[in-house]
């Protein structure tokens, strides 16, 4: 999937150079053959408790150490192949819109998030904001999600932040049908439908 990611960095026509972060041979492999560019990343980065901004700053440090520095730096996560090079230009805009941290892709939640439950031990249910769980839908603020796809982040806020929400954010509404995040099995399925939609769509005349 992360050949996707490079594919639509590459046409977006906007980076100075595309980096995969792997510590897998076969993956360093597949993303030279597709013109990325590697950050080996440590072993410690590969671990349960790594994050992705403890990776994202490991490979600008190694960026910074080989003598190059950014102003601006794109996060583009693997795990969202639906997402396009429009919409990755779409986020750096609205990144560069004026004076801000930087700006993240989102989408809409499906169901009504304030209507949340939260589980208990006992295996019983709550509402997660009883405050909220009885309002109507239009009473309150609109509401979006991060969709896990596409970061662009001013490299010295980031820095200082160590988040991908800084105090000054942008945000650029991505359709749910693009904002597949594949975690699990149930994802890849639903992956493969949007998938086959829009392989449909795109031969109609």
């Amino acid at each position: 999937m992360f050949e996707h990611s490079v594919a639509h960095a590459q046409e977006s026509d906007l980076f100075v150079r595309v980096v995969v972060s792997t510590a897998d041979a076969q993956i360093k492999a597949m993303a030279q053959a597709a013109g990325a560019q590697l950050h080996h990343r440590s072993v410690e980065l590969e671990s349960d408790t790594a994050t992705l901004v403890d990776v994202t700053i490991a490979a600008l440090d190694q960026e910074e150490l080989e003598g190059r520095n950014y102003d601006l730096v794109v996060v583009l996560l693997a795990t969202a192949p639906l997402r396009t090079a429009c919409d990755i230009k779409q986020v750096v805009a609205m990144a560069e819109a004026g004076k801000t941290g930087g700006a993240i892709a989102v989408t809409d939640y499906a169901h009504p998030p304030h209507q949340a439950l939260k589980l208990t031990a006992d295996g019983m249910a709550c509402p997660m904001w009883p405050n909220l769980v009885g309002k109507r839908t239009d009473a309150l603020p609109r509401l979006c999600v991060d969709n896990g796809s596409t970061y662009a982040m001013y490299v010295e806020s980031f820095r200082k932040a160590r988040s991908f929400y800084p105090a000054s954010l942008r945000v650029y509404h991505m359709p749910r049908s693009r904002s597949v995040d594949v975690d699990d099995e149930e994802d890849w399925h639903e992956l493969t439908l949007a998938a086959r939609v829009r392989g449909e769509a795109s031969d109609k005349p």
